[in-house]
């Protein structure tokens, strides 16, 4: 029996109890179930711009992403559904277009979640008929919203602490 400081809901099929508060994304991760994300990080916090934790939720018209979504009682989520699959390809395939194809010499050295979701999650070959742009380096834009994202995610964390900080009585 959960108490009054945790929920229990379903991911998968699977029962979970978590502390209420919790996002879904970790509470999937607290049973084994991976969700694919790009730039949540569980110290800064729920952001949800890289779309690629999309779910399905009992109830809820759109799919919603995991890593902004607060748990809830009796919530049912559903990871692996066909339009979360070909949401996630989707997300993967836009972000990859002007990519360029040099994962093998990349700086990264195999450690790059890009490498790593498309693997896992991506689609096997591009609906798109055109030449791709052919750079040294990747297109910044994807890659640095969702940088620039996280440290202004950070900041805004930063600021919060040192203002309940500043505002102390000693």
């Amino acid at each position: 029996m959960a108490d009054d400081n945790e929920v229990t809901l379903t991911i998968d099929g699977k029962s979970v109890t978590t502390p209420k508060g919790s996002v879904v994304v970790d509470a999937a991760k607290s049973i084994g179930i991976e969700i694919p994300v790009f730039c949540y990080h569980e110290k800064l916090g729920p952001f949800g711009c890289c779309r690629m934790c999309l779910v399905e939720v009992e109830k809820m018209p759109k799919l919603t992403t995991a890593c902004t979504l607060q748990v809830a009682p009796d919530m049912v989520v559903k990871t692996n559904t066909p339009n979360v699959e070909k949401a996630q390809k989707g997300v993967l395939e836009f972000t990859l277009l002007n990519h360029p194809l040099d994962c093998p010499v990349c700086d990264k050295g195999g450690e790059c979640p890009l490498q790593n979701n498309t693997f896992k999650y991506g689609p096997g070959d591009t609906r798109m008929e055109f030449e791709r742009a052919n750079r040294d380096k990747a297109t910044p834009s994807v890659q640095l919203s969702l940088l620039i994202g996280s440290v202004v995610s950070l900041v805004n964390g930063v600021q919060d602490t040192a203002i309940s900080l500043n505002k102390r009585v000693h």
